[in-house]
């Protein structure tokens, strides 16, 4: 029996298409590009409205460094942090997108399966299933395009699987859309590959399963199916006649059309060469190279021609395998060279995204610095309001409780002078004159000295100077000092020295409040202009006595109207 050929490529409603024939429509793109100073203005955009015009310059505009351009500056703007709501959704399908670009635009396949690989973490980690599906289908159709290009039989369970996972994903989301042109690419690849009994459940479940088909796809997919499960309980040649039976309605687009027909003779290729029918494979991969020519269909072609070589070879016509060799080579050096020509056409460009992915990162973290740096001023800023608000609070607290001294002083001055005037008119009163020895006063003597002593205080403008004394105050009452000392114990057991400073300060607080006389006095000229010598016990005594300092009190008495 013919060796199986290699599987490299499966094609189903333009999901995979030719991966070389992709890069060469690239190069009629790349000149539709918008400067990388755009960037400025997308950055404003939200996330939303750059994802809408990366899509529009995707699809519809034909630009993808465009798109490009605005999928890069979307998943930069998570580089350091989290998407939240439906801008998880949004990051993670840019990332799906821009891998799609990097494949079938640029034909870097190794950063479109980092863009998925990125995705797939992506859509897993926030939550966003339906994005799965998307990105499954990428990768598998990635798969075919790598094992395309490879020289050695490739293991095509990877692309069987991640069919399978998107079909789950499709099934568990209740995305019923993606579901056909899913099962198709599942069972040609495991029909070509002869891995179907790696599909027979998934094939089986969809054949149950009541979905409304799409026009002319969905019973395709059906068909499909329906072979595949012939073929498993043994009814081969039934299989073979339901595929080659299946209509191709003149209903559906005519570049749609010819690549079913390069499918359906792909398929029964396999189908007969596997059964051993080497005439009818033969007519049907020789189909393929004339719709492929047709559709210049480039992968297309160049497997078909890989496909005759091996045929050729095993049947040993020489002459038909050098032929089919030959073409093969053209086919695929052609379609190295193509995807040379676009690699050194787009080298450019990608390194500018390359430069600029790097910059926006570098931006990135300089944002996160300053926003940490902004935090911890604006922590600063609030603490330091919050004490000046403290030291406000407090200095109001302080100054009401001050004003409140200040009237108290004034209310016992008030007092005080009604009781002085009360107490001179008792004196002038009394008619008798006491004369004293040497002897102790007794307690009425020591009254009627007591307030003879408070009269002078009270009267007398002598006692401010610095000089005065209790024996000046003797002298000019006529009396011992000794019986004045005696007098003021009596009332207190304050001594003439205590006594004589509370008539100073209180005298102080009055010439303070005397804004005429007095106004442009210091507090050490008021002290002073009292007897105080000593400005420190001065302010001592004053605050001791008032509960306020100097300097507070004369600032009240100035600010009271």
């Amino acid at each position: 029996m013919i060796p199986r050929p290699r599987l490299s490529k499966f094609i189903s409603q333009g999901l995979i298409i030719a991966f070389c024939c992709m890069v060469a429509l690239k190069a009629s793109a790349v000149n539709a590009t918008i400067s990388i100073k755009e960037i400025g203005k997308w950055e404003r955009l939200s996330t939303d409205s750059l994802y809408r015009l990366a899509k529009n310059y995707m699809d519809v505009q034909n630009m993808p460094d465009s798109a490009l351009l605005c999928f890069t500056v979307i998943t930069n703007r998570y580089y350091d942090r989290t998407p939240k709501g439906r801008d998880r959704l949004t990051y993670a399908t840019a990332l799906q997108q821009t891998g799609i670009l990097y494949f079938y635009y640029y034909g870097d396949l190794y950063k479109a399966q980092t863009y998925f690989l990125q995705a797939q973490e992506a859509a897993e980690q926030l939550n966003v299933p339906e994005v799965l599906l998307r990105i499954y289908v990428s990768q598998a159709n990635l798969y075919l395009a790598d094992y395309s290009i490879r020289e050695k039989n490739p293991n095509f369970m990877p692309v069987i699987d991640m069919y399978k996972k998107a079909f789950v994903e499709s099934i568990r989301t209740r995305q019923e859309t993606p579901l056909q042109p899913i099962i198709i690419n599942l069972v040609q690849v495991a029909f070509g590959d002869q891995k179907m009994e790696q599909a027979w459940d998934i094939v089986e479940q969809y054949d149950k399963m009541q979905i409304a088909p799409d026009a002319y796809m969905g019973a395709y997919a059906k068909q499909l199916c329906k072979a595949m499960l012939l073929w498993r309980v043994g009814r081969t040649d039934s299989a073979v006649h339901l595929i080659e039976t299946i209509p191709i309605g003149e209903e559906i687009p005519l570049r749609q059309r010819q690549q079913i027909k390069i499918i359906k003779n792909d398929i029964l290729y396999h189908a007969n060469l596997y059964l051993g029918n080497n005439e009818k494979a033969l007519s049907h991969i020789w189909q393929e190279v004339h719709l492929a020519e047709q559709e210049q269909d480039a992968t297309a072609l160049t497997d078909a021609y890989r496909y005759l070589f091996e045929f050729y070879t095993h049947i040993n016509d020489t002459k038909q395998a050098e032929k089919c060799e030959l073409q093969w080579l053209r086919c695929k050096d052609e379609a190295i060279n193509r995807t040379r020509v676009s690699e050194m056409k787009d080298a450019e460009f990608l390194m500018d995204i390359s430069k600029l992915n790097d910059q926006m990162k570098s931006l990135s973290q300089q944002r996160q610095t300053q926003q940490r740096i902004l935090i911890i001023v604006s922590l600063f800023l609030l603490l330091t309001l919050a004490m000046i608000a403290m030291l406000v609070s407090n200095f109001r607290r302080l100054k009401r409780s001050h004003r409140a001294l200040y009237e108290k002083n004034l209310e016992l001055l008030e007092a005080e002078e009604q009781q002085h005037l009360k107490a001179e008119e008792q004196q002038r009163a009394k008619a008798e004159k006491v004369k004293y020895g040497t002897s102790r006063l007794d307690e009425e003597t020591s009254s009627q000295l007591l307030e003879q002593v408070m009269d002078f205080l009270h009267t007398s403008d002598e006692i401010y100077q610095e000089s005065f004394t209790i024996a000046r105050m003797a002298e000019l009452l006529g009396v011992n000092q000794n019986y004045i000392s005696q007098a003021i114990n009596a009332r207190g057991e304050q001594s003439f020295k205590s006594l004589l400073g509370e008539f100073r300060i209180k005298e102080a607080c009055r010439r303070m409040q005397d804004k005429e006389k007095y106004a442009n006095y210091t507090v050490e000229g008021i002290g002073q202009s009292v007897g105080f010598s000593s400005r420190p016990y001065f302010v001592q005594l004053f605050k001791k006595l008032t509960g306020l300092t100097p300097s507070a009190y004369q600032k009240m008495a100035k600010e009271r109207t």
